[in-house]
C-alpha cells in the first residue's frame, strides 16, 4: 500500500515521484532510485517517460456529457430519458433549457481529471529544468508540458464557457487558469480572453523546444504544437493564422493512412504495434489519447450514421450492433480493433482546418481537393464520388460535414455546433425526434455550455456559473 509523507507533500520532485511510482510499479529497476525508499525524480529521463502514462492519458479523456447535447447521441437505454432517472443525461439530450443541470450536476471525472494533468505539467515545468540531464532534453520536456497545458486548458474554456467572440472575450466568464502547482493558491476565474491569450502565449512559447519527431505519439512534436495553434486560431474566427499555422504542421506531417487498403486487406489490428505501451500508433496521430477507453456513454444515433455513405470504412469498420441493445438502427463505438483518437489530434483534422480556411477565403477548389484528397482513402472506390461546392459558403458547410464524419466520437461535434452557432450564415437550430415528441435547441441555448460540477463549485467558492 502507497502511504504519503505529508512533511513531503510540498516536494513537487517527491509528489510527481509517486505518480511515476504509481505508473512503473512493475518496473524494480526504474524505482531504484536513492534514497532509498522514497521516489524522488532527479533525472530528465524520469520526468520524459511521464508522457507515457497509458493510464492517464487514455483513461481520463473519455467523452462526458458534452456528447450528450450534440446530434451524433442516443442513449443507451432510452426508458432512463423517458423516466428521468438521470436528469442530466435528460436535460442534454432533450435539450431542455428549463432544467436545473448545476444541481443534479454532482461530478465531472472530464473537469477534474483535466486539471490533473495541468497540476501534473505544473510540476514538470516548475522541476524538470534542474533535473539531471542534457539542456536540450530538458528544454524539450519543458516545451511538451507546456503544450499539453495549453490543450487542457483549451478544452476546459471550449467546454464550460461560452464559445469565443471577439466582442465579448473580455467580460466573457471563463474557467481557471492553473499557471503553477501550489496547493494554497487561491485560483481566480479567468475571461474568455484571458484563457484564450494564456494558451496563445503557452503554444508559441513551447514550439521551438519541440522535437520534428518524438518516441511515440504520446510525445507531442512540433507539428502538433502548430496544429494546436491552427485549432485555437480557428476557434478566434482569426482564419489566415490558422491557415499559417495549419500548413506549417503539415509541412512536418501529411499523411493520410489508407483505410482502403486497409479494409481491403480484411481489417487486421490496425496498425501492427511497434511499441506496447502506445495502443494505435499511426503517423496520422500527432498526439494520441483515448483509445476503447475514450468513447461516449451512450450510442451514436441515426443523424451520425446517415452521414456515412455507402462504402465509407468508417461506418463499416468503426462500428458494430451490440447484441444487447434492440434497436438496430443505433450502432454502439464498439471495434477494438481500432482504437481512435479520441483526445487528441490527427493530421486529418489539420487538413480538414485548412480546407475549412481556404474555403472561408474563397478557394473552394483548393477546399474541395483537399476533402476529396481524404475521402477517397476512407470510401471504396466502386462507391466513391468526388464532393463539389458552388461557393464558398457551401464548401464551408461540406468541410464540417467531413469533420463530423472523421472525427466522430470526440469532442470536436460538440465544439463545432457551438462555434458555428454564432455565425449568421451557418447557425441552425436542431432538431431531434424521440418518444414520439420533436425536440429543439437554438443557436443561442445556454445547454451548449456545461456547468460546473457540485464537487468543483465546493472546493472552489469563487467559481461562478457560465451557464444555468
Amino acid at each position: 500500500m502507497l502511504t504519503f509523507n505529508t512533511k513531503k507533500m510540498k516536494n513537487l520532485k517527491y509528489i510527481l515521484g509517486i505518480v511515476v511510482m504509481l505508473i512503473f510499479t512493475s518496473c524494480d529497476d526504474y524505482l531504484d532510485i536513492e534514497p532509498k525508499g522514497q521516489v524522488i525524480l532527479a533525472k530528465v529521463e524520469e520526468y520524459n517517460n511521464i508522457f507515457n502514462d497509458v493510464n492517464f492519458l487514455h483513461g481520463q479523456y473519455f467523452i462526458g456529457p458534452e456528447s450528450q447535447v450534440t446530434d451524433e447521441y442516443w442513449p443507451f437505454n432510452e426508458q432512463n430519458i423517458i423516466d428521468n432517472t438521470r436528469p442530466v443525461e435528460t436535460a442534454n439530450f432533450l435539450w431542455d433549457e428549463s432544467a436545473d443541470r448545476v444541481s443534479n450536476q454532482l461530478t465531472d471525472f472530464f473537469y477534474d481529471f483535466a486539471y490533473q494533468r495541468i497540476s501534473r505539467y505544473n510540476i514538470i515545468l516548475q522541476e524538470v529544468l534542474d533535473a539531471k540531464g542534457n539542456d536540450a532534453d530538458k528544454k524539450e520536456v519543458f516545451a511538451k508540458a507546456k503544450v499539453l497545458r495549453a490543450f487542457n486548458h483549451f478544452m476546459l474554456v471550449n467546454t464550460y464557457a461560452t464559445h469565443y467572440d471577439a466582442s465579448t472575450a473580455a467580460s466573457d466568464k471563463g474557467v481557471f487558469l492553473v499557471k503553477e502547482f501550489d496547493l494554497e493558491q487561491a485560483l481566480v476565474q479567468s475571461t474568455v480572453q484571458e484563457a484564450y491569450d494564456f494558451i496563445l502565449e503557452d503554444i508559441n512559447a513551447a514550439i521551438p523546444d519541440l522535437l520534428d519527431v518524438t518516441l511515440n505519439p504520446m510525445h507531442p512534436n512540433k507539428a502538433f504544437g502548430y496544429a494546436l495553434l491552427a485549432k485555437v486560431n480557428l476557434f478566434m474566427k482569426n482564419f489566415p493564422a490558422a491557415l499559417e499555422a495549419a500548413n506549417q504542421s503539415l509541412a512536418f506531417n501529411d499523411v493520410i493512412f489508407d483505410m482502403v487498403a486497409w479494409h481491403n486487406l480484411g481489417s487486421p489490428s490496425f496498425p501492427v504495434q511497434k511499441n506496447p505501451a502506445v495502443e494505435f500508433d499511426t503517423p496520422e496521430n500527432l498526439y494520441y489519447t483515448g483509445g476503447q477507453w475514450g468513447r461516449p456513454s451512450g450510442l451514436v444515433g441515426q443523424v451520425a450514421i446517415d452521414r456515412f455513405g455507402m462504402g465509407d470504412i468508417r461506418l463499416d469498420d468503426f462500428y458494430a450492433v451490440p447484441w444487447w441493445i434492440p434497436n438496430p438502427n443505433f450502432m454502439l463505438w464498439f471495434n477494438n480493433d481500432y482504437k481512435h483518437n479520441t483526445g487528441g489530434i490527427k493530421t486529418t483534422e489539420v487538413l480538414l482546418m485548412k480546407a475549412e480556411c481556404l474555403a472561408r477565403a474563397d478557394d473552394v477548389a483548393g477546399a474541395m481537393s483537399i476533402v476529396n484528397a481524404l475521402r477517397v482513402k476512407r470510401i471504396l472506390p466502386l462507391n466513391y464520388v468526388d464532393l463539389t461546392a458552388a461557393n464558398s459558403t457551401e464548401a464551408v458547410e461540406l468541410v464540417i460535414e467531413e469533420r463530423a464524419r472523421e472525427l466522430v466520437n470526440t469532442q470536436n461535434r460538440f465544439w463545432d455546433m457551438r462555434r458555428l452557432n454564432t455565425e449568421t450564415a451557418f447557425a441552425k437550430t436542431y432538431t431531434r425526434d424521440f418518444n414520439s415528441q420533436t425536440y429543439s435547441i437554438a443557436p443561442d441555448s445556454h445547454i451548449f455550455i456545461m456547468p460546473f460540477a457540485k464537487t468543483a463549485t465546493d472546493r472552489n467558492e469563487s467559481l461562478q456559473q457560465n451557464t444555468k
